[in-house]
């Protein structure tokens, strides 16, 4: 059984559509075109005036497809659309099937100039592929932190299973000598992108009270309007196991945010940590950063340093907390490399094909 999601302009000339061939014989194969939302138009081999070989010869373009359901409508809508943007086919799918004899040798071919992607089933089924702005950044962008962040995971997953989390947080300790892991730190963890938590409700009350007094006319009236104050944060990477819950934020050209909307003085790190201990239950709270740079002129390595090195500092930044948790976070901050994070995969199984296409951008994104 073989699928791909292929752009045939006889059959549909404004978007792919997925090609579903049963065993070897070429005998048995199906369309289904899934560019209306909700819906799946189906037609098989016997209603085309040509055969498989036929119809390979009139495929533009084609990608190997994942084996998800066929009846998951949602899923299947989602992914034709981010391969059309990377086809680079019109935005507007009529989602009609053209008549199988129409030539349509107008149509120019699409360019496939996305970035390979490790395991596209799995992110396709996060929250994250429902915003078009961030996937067409994933798929097209060199400079896409979330592109690094998702294959490099997948690959230390696959390559090194077993020893990506001690190299991490020895990494870790070797950045900040002082961090000191709580008890049962090495079993493995689970690990979750882009997770988005709400922000707390304590700050949510000490931002209106601070936007009232500040003076500022246009901080006053947002104060008095419902709905959060502050938007939800989107945490990269969230890793847990029994004693701890640690959140990873990646860069990779760019720095952090130094403020919100409605507080000039919230930089990112103190809104994540805000967020994690919310999140951390009875877990440690950790916080870290995996960056290409961690030069001295980057807001987050001075920031990372003055709270570990000055905790009342983050304590000042977050009055509704407590004060000794905050001490605890202070001391286990650390900032890793990613070209260091990557060391763990072992260049001989490298090998050829995905896998190794993947290892290779990744190197020299983070190089």
């Amino acid at each position: 059984m073989k699928r791909n999601l292929i752009y045939c302009p006889e059959i549909n000339a404004s978007s792919v559509v997925l090609l579903f061939v049963k065993g070897d014989s070429g005998a048995s194969w199906s369309i289904r075109d899934y560019s209306q939302e909700g819906s799946v138009k189906v037609r098989y081999a016997r209603e085309f005036g040509f055969d498989l070989k036929g119809l390979t010869q009139r495929i533009k373009q084609s990608v190997t497809a994942p084996t998800a359901s066929t009846n998951d409508l949602n899923f299947w809508h989602r992914l034709t659309l981010q391969t059309n943007e990377e086809f680079a086919l019109h935005d507007s799918l009529n989602g009609e099937l053209a008549p199988t004899q129409q030539s349509r040798s107008d149509q120019a071919a699409p360019k496939a100039n996305h970035y390979p992607l490790l395991h596209p089933e799995k992110l396709m089924s996060l929250p994250k592929s429902r915003k078009p702005e961030d996937m067409r950044r994933i798929l097209l962008s060199p400079n896409s932190e979330d592109w690094v962040t998702w294959n490099a995971f997948a690959a230390v997953e696959e390559l090194a299973p077993n020893t990506w989390w001690r190299h991490f947080v020895a990494l870790a300790k070797n950045e900040n000598p002082s961090l000191i892991m709580p008890d049962r730190w090495e079993e493995q963890p689970e690990v979750s992108f882009w997770e988005c938590i709400t922000a707390p409700r304590e700050y949510e009350s000490a931002s209106r009270a601070r936007m009232r007094e500040s003076g500022n006319s246009e901080f006053v009236s947002r104060s008095e309007k419902p709905g959060p104050v502050e938007g939800e944060s989107e945490i990269d990477i969230s890793i847990r196991n029994k004693s701890l819950t640690l959140i990873v934020e990646a860069k990779l050209g760019s720095d952090i945010s130094l403020r919100t909307t409605y507080d000039p003085d919230r930089n990112q790190i103190v809104r994540n940590i805000d967020c994690l201990l919310d999140d951390a239950g009875n877990t440690a709270p950790m916080f870290w950063m995996l960056v290409r740079d961690a030069g001295a002129g980057r807001s987050y390595r001075q920031l990372l340093h003055l709270y570990r090195e000055h905790p009342s500092k983050l304590a000042d930044a977050l009055p509704h907390r407590n004060e000794l948790a905050l001490n605890a976070i202070a001391q286990r901050l650390s900032i890793v490399l990613w070209k260091d994070f990557l060391k763990v995969i072992p260049e001989p199984q490298l090998g050829n094909g995905l896998l190794s296409s993947v290892c290779q951008e990744l190197m020299a994104r983070v190089g």
